[in-house]
């Protein structure tokens, strides 16, 4: 008899990763940089990383399903998680379709990310809105293209996936992308407009205003 994969075990404590290390994400990609918060060059090494993670961590779950069942099943049961569009869409949606929703979906989950942790938000909330959202946006986006939100594990997926999994790939990095530069501009844009604004009278010219009424003339 095959043994069962304790799914909910699985999906409990990977619920809790997610919010636990989506706060170590929260300055990755295009919209670290454009919101001013990770410079181009470390927001590059985090992508790398991502990606060489996902790689790492594909080849780790295909060595710990051999233990459990044969590579032919192991090799579908992996393929079959990878995005994609049309027939490799569950509803049958065309490109145009997932780009959208994908681009919608990072755009309002970025926006989550970069505004719960920002230095007025409460940093106790910030596990519970991040994890929400990211759960509540990859259930909307599952009938589409099983949903993705981050190149790194679409990447990862369709190395498994194959051939036609991997021409797909590139909708998985460019809406993700265009999505983050969105947010990190609408983000950068209303926080400025929250900064307090400057003095318009430094304080050196205040010091010498008060000397000067305070003296009398001819004293």
């Amino acid at each position: 008899t095959r043994r069962r994969l304790p799914i909910r075990q699985f999906l409990r404590h990977n619920s809790i990763l997610v919010s636990k290390v989506r706060s170590l994400q929260q300055t990755h990609g295009a919209s670290a940089v454009v919101s001013g918060r990770t410079p181009a060059k470390v927001a590059l090494g985090y992508v790398v990383a991502q990606v060489l993670g996902a790689l790492v961590a594909v080849g780790m779950l295909w060595a710990v399903l051999m233990t459990l069942i044969d590579a032919s099943t192991t090799a579908q049961a992996l393929g079959a998680v990878a995005n994609g569009y049309g027939e490799n869409s569950t509803s049958q949606a065309g490109w145009s379709t997932v780009l959208l929703v994908e681009f919608v979906a990072t755009t309002l989950f970025v926006l989550v990310v970069l505004g719960s942790t920002a230095p007025r938000a409460n940093a106790v909330l910030a596990p519970v809105a991040i994890g929400a959202s990211f759960a509540f946006l990859l259930t909307i986006l599952a009938p589409f293209d099983g949903g993705s939100l981050n190149p790194a594990r679409s990447t990862g997926t369709a190395v498994i996936g194959g051939v036609e999994s991997l021409s797909q790939l590139w909708l998985f990095w460019v809406a993700p992308l265009l999505g983050g530069l969105v947010a990190g501009l609408i983000y950068r844009v209303v926080d400025l407009g929250r900064s307090p604004r400057r003095a318009t009278v430094p304080p050196a010219e205040d010091a010498t205003a008060s000397t000067d009424t305070s003296i009398a003339p001819g004293a």
